[in-house]
């Protein structure tokens, strides 16, 4: 489960730009949230909504996922002493 993405250096993108799917600590109904003992507020939120100004990015940052998806589900290498790698992945820029 994608919980936070950050993107840098990506098309449009200079600096460091996140989207989190953690849900806030405001004191909102919780209805419509997804319950995740890996979230540090317990819950995250089903969908995410992109809105800005025209040419502000929000493409970008779309395409920065469909560049990363394919590196996120295949499987990490294992090491030398055959335990798994971080669950962080890094891209070249494309």
């Amino acid at each position: 489960m994608l919980l936070r993405f950050a993107v840098s250096n990506h098309l449009s993108i200079r600096d460091r730009q996140e989207l989190s799917l953690v849900a806030s600590s405001l004191s909102d109904a919780a209805d419509g949230l997804i319950d995740c003992a890996s979230s540090p507020s317990g819950a995250v939120l089903p969908a995410i909504v992109l809105y800005g100004a025209n040419a502000s990015g929000k493409s970008n940052v779309v395409d920065a996922l469909r560049t990363m998806r394919p590196r996120a589900i295949a499987p990490r290498p294992r090491a030398m002493d055959g335990k798994r790698g971080p669950d962080v992945i890094t891209a070249a820029a494309t």
